[in-house]
């Protein structure tokens, strides 16, 4: 098993991959590449030229099986695909603005996704490429963006998904832009039965508009497309003598701010910090390793959690009564709160049981205050390796929860009533 991160991105037409560039861990990543139409390959290999980490481009349209298929080459080359346009979709657009000196336009499927060739091309799956031809590892992190036959792909990729992919992220759409195409949800269903979890969907900022309708009436437009990221459940991966896989399963849980996923992974049987190379693996130890064991260490270090929970407020029978209609107050009762000194007094010696639960808490609390002051070791840790964004993720959630820390106020005192 290679002991660097494998990522494979089908749809690569300018040599793009959608795992993000990372210097300090570039040179641990082998990309691998696909692209069905051979005349992007040249560019494809020159982009990546003078990156450090190793890459591969393959010249394979990937599907379901070992085939022949028809692939449609249309006006715009990034909307090429197996599935025809859905006439259905033919008026619908996105608008794009005017940028530097290029003038705005409508993009409308019909004028843009029109098939202007049809071309046969020799299919294959990602299980054969790997798995019986071998000429690439398996992929850890696997990517794909190939308008409309993502399912196709990952059904060709089955016995992989039960083995070395650890993590999806792909393009998903919400409407059939292309006849035939799978959707969101047939997506979800195939790969949750592969043992991984969906963590994310990021909608792309277009709006799809249903037709060119009068100047001046544009309206909000629907929610089309976004992409989603899923992660294999910890219990369910593979783990080899060093465990190297619930390694690269943090890592990548942790490149995409899934902290708790990465902590799975460390309290997983099977788990081991700086897992030895392996045979055949380059001679130097990954630094994402190195980041991962160190990483493990700080988080065992850090305070459990000390929220309280919601039954520890509310009773069985105060959660149900929420949502009864509250009796007429005597009288002498309604008095005495609109009286507010005499009201605070009694709600003080009556919340007086809960006040000193809540100090009970306070180790805890007093951990937390004081990594709000100095930061923790995981941000430190963050910030060594050039992490901002999961720097700033761990940082603002950290401070959101000290905030939200009991205290002695009525809302968190109901239970005692």
């Amino acid at each position: 098993m290679e002991n660097r991160l494998v990522v494979h991105h089908v749809g690569g037409r300018t040599g793009s991959r959608n795992f993000p560039l990372m210097p300090a861990f570039e040179k641990d990543i082998i990309n691998v590449l696909y692209e069905a139409d051979e005349s992007c390959i040249s560019q494809m290999v020159e982009n990546w030229n003078s990156r450090p980490s190793e890459t591969v481009v393959l010249p394979y349209c990937l599907s379901a099986s070992d085939g022949v298929g028809k692939f449609h080459l249309n006006y715009d080359p990034y909307t090429s695909s197996i599935y025809p346009l859905n006439p259905r979709y033919a008026q619908f657009y996105y608008t794009y603005p005017a940028r530097n000196s290029r003038p705005g336009y409508d993009y409308v499927f019909g004028d843009t996704v029109r098939t202007m060739e049809e071309v046969q091309l020799a299919t294959t799956t990602l299980d054969a490429v790997v798995l019986e031809r071998g000429k690439v590892p398996g992929p850890d992190f696997l990517s794909l963006d190939t308008q409309g036959s993502e399912l196709d792909i990952l059904n060709g990729a089955s016995q992989l998904l039960d083995t070395t992919i650890l993590a999806v992220q792909l393009e998903v759409e919400l409407h059939p832009f292309y006849e035939g195409q799978p959707l969101f949800g047939d997506i979800c269903q195939f790969l949750t039965q592969h043992n991984f979890d969906f963590v994310d969907l990021r909608q792309f900022h277009r709006k799809l508009i249903p037709m060119r309708g009068k100047q001046g009436f544009r309206g909000e437009g629907y929610t089309a497309d976004g992409e989603a990221l899923f992660l294999k459940r910890p219990e369910y991966v593979e783990t080899s003598a060093s465990g190297v896989q619930l390694n690269k399963l943090a890592f990548l849980a942790t490149i995409f701010g899934q902290f708790e996923c990465a902590q799975q992974c460390f309290e997983t049987n099977g788990f081991e910090v700086m897992p030895p190379l392996q045979n055949g693996a380059t001679d130097q130890q990954p630094q994402y390793l190195e980041f991962i064991s160190r990483l493990a260490a700080a988080v065992a270090l850090l305070p459990q959690r000390s929220a309280l929970l919601f039954s520890d407020i509310y009773t069985y029978e105060q959660s149900k009564s929420r949502f009864q209609v509250s009796a007429p107050q005597p009288a002498l009762r309604t008095f005495v709160k609109k009286i507010r000194p005499l009201a605070a007094v009694i709600r003080n010696i009556r919340d007086l049981p809960a006040r000193l639960k809540v100090l009970s808490n306070s180790a805890m609390i007093r951990a937390s205050s004081r990594l709000k002051l100095s930061g923790s070791s995981v941000e430190a840790l963050f910030l060594e390796f050039g992490m901002k964004e999961q720097y700033l993720l761990a940082r603002r959630n950290r401070i959101q929860d000290g905030k939200t820390r009991p205290g002695p106020n009525r809302a968190s005192l109901t239970k005692s009533r």
